[in-house]
């Protein structure tokens, strides 16, 4: 009919970034659930460097979010463990709390937890009820 479908691109990308926070979520969820309790997520690399995933993670996890000033999390943690062997710091939160810098701090907003939890109540269901189709197809192709 001539009609051009619009495609909100912004849209899509917030609906990417909840969707693999939903996902992390779920891993957050096992390590609590494993008696491991976490009260700040601290978060780096190339993500980090956006203030509406990062407000999204800390609105989704309900938890305060850090990230640091550097963005290179996996080289500083290696320079933090080598210098434990090397006896530098006495353990790797002595390290820590010497090398890392906290750059920005998001907290999480109560007024969309409610939203939040009910659309991870949803991607939840729908997760699990898709995994029988995809371990099918796992083993149609292998």
């Amino acid at each position: 009919f001539g009609l051009t479908p619009r495609v909100d691109k912004g849209m899509i990308a917030r609906a990417i970034m909840e969707g693999i926070t939903f996902e992390l979520r779920r891993t957050l969820e096992i390590v609590e659930n494993a008696g491991h309790p976490v009260e700040v997520v601290y978060h780096n690399g190339g993500g980090a460097n956006s203030d509406l995933w990062n407000q999204i993670k800390a609105d989704i996890y309900q938890k305060k979010l850090q990230t640091f000033e550097n963005a290179e999390g996996g080289i500083i943690g290696s320079a933090i463990l080598a210098g434990v062997g090397a006896g530098v710091y006495s353990d790797p939160a002595s390290g820590a709390e010497k090398c890392l810098r906290i750059a920005k701090t998001y907290n999480p907003r109560s007024e969309v937890r409610e939203h939040y939890d009910t659309l991870f109540d949803l991607f939840k269901n729908l997760h699990d009820q898709m995994q029988i189709p995809f371990d099918h197809l796992a083993n149609i192709m292998s």
